[in-house]
This record gives structure tokens, C-alpha cells and sequence, in this order.
């Protein structure tokens, strides 16, 4: 069966969206909001591209990434507005009929056995290197361009995940 996994890397600035549709990457997005825009508009702004891309994919699953915070991180308000992107995202898709993981990076990064962001870019280059060509993006794309990366990587992993969760 044809599995289409949508993969979100929610923020208040920058945030990640990538659809992986029986195995290929069909989508790699940055959506980008300035910093100076209102947090409240940038956070409906970044739920209303999630709602396109259900809307227009109508993915099987979406894997957003569960942010979790350190008791030693340094900057609060950074992280409290992270956790309301993450929020606006979940309730978003709440009353949908579509299935929604929320997984923290670090199992993402567990699952592909590297330890820090730069080894799950080499991952996803690696595995989708011919489709991020395909799509038109420059080699260098994931290097530059984090929150793609994790995006991806949540939608790789996810189905793995998933069949963990109904085992």
C-alpha cells in the first residue's frame, strides 16, 4: 500500500514540512516568516501552510517533531515559543481524521544512529539526494537548511514508529 508521510519541523520563525510518498521525497520545504511579524500572526500563518499541505497530500500520517527542552536550556522565552508553534500545530490537526505522531528529534536521530543534526542531514542526503535534486534544490540544500532536515527525517522515521506504537 502507498503510504504518504508529511513531516513537520514547527517554529515561530523557520519552520520544516517534507512529504515522502511511497518512499520518495515529493516535498522539502522552509516556510520562513520574519522575525519581526507578530508571533501570534507567524504561528497562524505556519498552521494554515500545515492545513494547505494536509489539504492538498492528504498524508496517511504526519510526524511532528515533539520539542523537549533541557532543565539546563538557557533561553525560556525561545523555548516557550517553540512549544506554542508546536501547540498550534497539534490542535490544528486535531479534529481531523488523520493519524499524528508528535517525536522528540533525538529519536529520530536515534533511529538513523547519529548524534547530533549534522549526521541527519548526511542521512536524508544521502537516502533523498536524487529526489532533492529532482525538485530542483541545490546539492548543498540540507547543510544550509536544518529545519528541511529534520522535517524529512521525521517523515522517515515516522512509519517506523507507527508500527512500533500498534504492535
Amino acid at each position: 500500500a502507498v503510504m504518504i508521510v508529511l513531516g513537520v519541523d514547527p517554529a515561530t520563525s523557520k519552520s520544516g514540512f517534507a512529504v515522502i510518498n511511497d518512499g520518495e521525497l515529493v516535498l522539502a520545504e522552509a516556510f520562513s516568516r520574519p522575525s519581526k511579524m507578530d508571533i501570534a500572526l507567524r504561528i497562524y500563518e505556519m498552521k494554515q501552510r500545515v492545513a494547505q499541505l494536509v489539504e492538498e497530500w492528504e498524508p496517511d500520517l504526519i510526524v511532528v517533531e515533539h520539542v523537549r527542552f533541557s532543565k539546563y536550556a538557557r533561553n525560556l522565552d525561545a523555548m516557550v515559543k517553540v512549544a506554542w508553534a508546536m501547540g498550534a500545530v497539534v490542535a490544528e490537526l486535531a479534529p481531523t481524521p488523520y493519524e499524528v505522531l508528535t517525536v522528540p528529534a533525538n529519536a529520530v536521530r536515534k533511529k538513523f544512529e547519529v548524534k547530533d543534526k549534522s549526521g541527519l542531514r548526511g542521512v536524508v542526503n544521502r537516502r533523498f539526494a536524487d529526489n532533492l535534486t529532482q525538485l530542483g534544490y541545490a546539492k548543498g540544500l540540507l547543510k544550509s537548511h536544518e529545519d528541511i532536515s529534520d522535517a524529512v527525517g521525521l517523515a522517515m522515521v515516522g512509519p517506523l514508529l507507527q508500527k512500533k506504537k500498534d504492535a
